[in-house]
């Protein structure tokens, strides 16, 4: 039998802030697709971005190297990423 392979779905939302996020506890219903989504799933509550702007920060993501690391720094990044992606990982 074939091994299973996880289901995973990574959100990268620009300027959003999980404070104003109702599935985090924000007293208004602002996020209620992410909430019913959420439900089924898993919820972390302890993140941070690894890097600011947002190219850097995907490229540690999907490395789980830190962004110098990965050569993907300030938006210069220009080829591919050194070492194995999270895809070629699991693959």
């Amino acid at each position: 039998m074939a091994k299973r392979k996880p289901n995973l779905l990574f959100l990268g939302i620009d300027s959003l802030l999980s404070l104003h996020m109702s599935c985090y506890g924000y007293h208004r219903q602002t996020t209620p697709h992410i909430d019913k989504f959420a439900q089924g799933g898993t919820l972390f509550e302890n993140t941070f971005s690894p890097h600011v702007p947002t190219t850097p920060g995907y490229g540690s993501m999907f490395t789980g190297r830190d962004c110098f690391g990965t050569n993907t720094v300030a938006l210069r990044h220009k080829g591919l990423l050194e070492g194995k992606t999270l895809a070629e990982i699991l693959g």
